[in-house]
């Protein structure tokens, strides 16, 4: 819309739809794309979009398809969302889920995007695909201490509590004071459960490490969440936990669940094996930053996409 939308360069609705008949221009701009309906579309160059229609038909269409998809995603998982649908699914994080549901909805609207679900990026896989540019965003993998009963039945991920794969028991230990564990700590205090959270830092030292942690620490103060800062995690039985506090003493912590949340180690081999499969790699996310957040994530994605 404009001062000047007589010129020949706007298009009204039926008017772009005259001059494309063969291209499914509308449900690319208005249902891919996510853009409003307009009464006017602005075409700078009308004559390469009237010769793109001509070109667009059933014999030509195979070779289109190659050069208009500009991008495949190999998606290891039956579902879009990965650590972004983990991030959102605490109960205090509604705008990361909100945002998380968004990014997946356009992805999914896009035809443009040539989506594999359920298949993995392999080596081989990747080099079929003869690609221009290789984006590599596979992730990270949760820190889990070799300590003895960790592969017990009262043993967790805070985030498979969050995401309600796992119902605790009435008195929950949460190990690691980061943002995760404090947040699955507020939110299981608030169902009534008892917690206990323990790190081997200081919160003060968690917090200077981890500003966004601010926050959600006010809030398990106000809810009543007990912290044991210095204590470091020994073993796991049962009945509870071992630890070892500052003053190197130890202690038995009795409880019914134990929720590890000690951070994520990127899965750098994985990167490693595809960074040299093509000339122009961008790796991003938790692979590439461990100390990243979804704003960097989102930011080298961006980056990554607009060099390409």
């Amino acid at each position: 819309k404009g001062d000047n939308a007589g010129s020949d360069t706007y298009y009204t609705r039926s008017e772009l739809l005259a001059i494309t008949p063969n291209i499914p221009i509308m449900e690319t701009l208005e249902k891919a794309d996510g853009y409003p309906a307009m009464d006017r579309y602005l075409i700078p160059a009308p004559a390469v979009l009237g010769k793109l229609n001509e070109l667009y038909t059933e014999e030509n269409l195979p070779l289109l398809r190659d050069d208009l998809i500009l991008h495949s995603i190999f998606e290891k998982a039956e579902a879009l969302g990965g650590s972004l649908k983990t991030a959102g699914a605490n109960p205090l994080k509604g705008d990361v889920r909100r945002y998380g549901d968004w990014s997946v909805r356009m992805t999914l609207r896009d035809p443009n995007i040539d989506l594999r679900l359920g298949t993995e990026a392999t080596p081989e896989r990747v080099l079929a695909e003869k690609p221009d540019a290789l984006i590599i965003a596979v992730g990270s993998e949760p820190v889990i201490p070799r300590v003895p009963g960790v592969d017990g039945a009262n043993v967790c991920l805070a985030q498979d509590i969050d995401l309600g794969l796992v119902t605790p028991g009435k008195r929950v230990v949460v190990v690691g004071a980061g943002l995760t564990g404090t947040e699955t700590a507020v939110s299981l205090k608030r169902e009534g459960h008892e917690v206990t959270v323990l790190d081997m830092l200081t919160l003060a030292e968690i917090r200077s490490r981890e500003k966004a942690v601010n926050n959600a620490q006010r809030l398990a103060f106000t809810e009543g969440v007990k912290f044991l800062e210095k204590h470091r995690l020994e073993s796991i039985s049962p009945e509870g936990v071992t630890v070892r506090d500052g003053e190197d003493k130890q202690v038995f912590l009795p409880c019914d669940t134990v929720a590890l949340s000690l951070g994520v180690r990127p899965r750098s081999k994985t990167a490693e094996e595809l960074a040299g499969l093509c000339e122009e790699v961008y790796c991003v996310g938790d692979c590439n930053n461990r100390q990243g957040n979804i704003t960097s994530a989102v930011r080298e994605g961006f980056y990554a996409a607009m060099n390409v």
